[in-house]
């Protein structure tokens, strides 16, 4: 499933999606696990602000309305883009 969510994030790159630039795997040695298991990283895009829920919970007076509805419309084309891929 992991291989199958990478290859999802290449497809669907373009506007109002976190780009995805390279992925990693390990193998780690876990106390509730008798044997190593697989650990995978996906390495995205940078987001300076961070989330959209810290931006939120912290400064949630700092947007204006105007803004507030041109993420909405933002997030709603990123999501429709997923949908049309038939991932949502």
């Amino acid at each position: 499933s992991f291989l199958d969510e990478l290859a999802a994030y290449h497809e669907l790159s373009g506007p109002y999606i976190v780009r995805t630039f390279g992925y990693g795997t390990r193998m780690v040695r876990e106390k509730s696990f008798r044997e190593p298991v697989n650990q995978f990283h996906i390495v995205m895009e940078f987001m300076v602000r961070g989330s959209l829920q810290r931006l939120l919970d912290k400064e949630p007076h700092q947007l204006s309305l105007r803004r507030k509805l041109t993420m909405a419309r933002q997030i709603a084309s990123g999501m429709r883009r997923i949908h049309d891929h038939g991932m949502v």
